[in-house]
C-alpha cells in the first residue's frame, strides 16, 4: 500500500483500504503491476464512486 494511508479521493480523509489503479489496467500487466499506477482509496470510493467514473469514461461521457 502507498505510504500515505489516507484515501486519495478529493475531500475524503478515511483510511485507504483498497489499492486502486489510477489508469484502469484492463488486463495489461504493465499497468496492473506498476506501483506508480496505484493509489489508496477507502472501500466506499473504490467500490462505488471510482467504478461509476470509469463506466462514464468508457462510454465517452
Amino acid at each position: 500500500m502507498h505510504e500515505n494511508r489516507r484515501c486519495k479521493w478529493p475531500g475524503c480523509t478515511a483510511e485507504a483500504t483498497h489499492v486502486d489503479h489510477i489508469i484502469p489496467h484492463k488486463g495489461d500487466p504493465k499497468l496492473r503491476d506498476d506501483p506508480k499506477n496505484w493509489q489508496g482509496l477507502c472501500a466506499h470510493h473504490h467500490n462505488s464512486a471510482k467504478q461509476r467514473l470509469e463506466r462514464r469514461i468508457s462510454k465517452g461521457k
